[in-house]
């Protein structure tokens, strides 16, 4: 993936404040399904998601990425660094979004080279004969909660 593989993620060396805005609502108006064109923006996201998974396994099929990677996770962790350096670029003066993507996606890709292993530091002992607790706000949608978070 070249550094010009960005611009395929609508982004530029300049990215246009108002533009961005304008994606980030669009985001956030597909969350709730009570708006119109809420279901128009998630099938929109989800085309690109599509194409992202579609490229990365041409990428794999053509050697230009590892056998390793899986094109559907692959597109997945490439739209959560975009969106989450999207979000850093609306809150923080100076993000050079299209450096920050560069950098993270070549070490991505680094990770992609080698056979996923599943981490036991994540893993947290549970007692015999108890249930872990339920997270908070579980069985809740994020618009309730909203509404009851002060």
């Amino acid at each position: 993936m070249q550094r010009l593989a960005y611009t395929s993620f609508g982004a530029t060396d300049r990215p246009d404040q108002i533009l961005m805005e304008l994606l980030d609502y669009s985001l956030a108006s597909s969350a709730d399904t009570t708006l119109d064109g809420a279901d128009y923006y998630r099938s929109a996201y989800r085309r690109f998601r599509e194409t992202i998974r579609t490229g990365l396994t041409a990428d794999v099929r053509d050697g230009r990425e590892p056998a390793t990677m899986d094109p559907v996770r692959g597109a997945k962790q490439l739209l959560a660094l975009h969106d989450g350096l999207r979000l850093q670029s609306l809150l923080t003066a100076h993000t050079d979004v299209v450096d920050e993507f560069d950098r993270a996606a070549t070490r991505m890709r680094r990770g992609w080279s080698e056979q996923y292993e599943q981490p036991t530091y994540w893993d947290v002992p549970i007692a015999p004969g108890t249930q872990p607790p339920e997270p908070e706000g579980a069985g809740r949608s994020c618009a309730d909660q909203v509404g009851t978070a002060r």
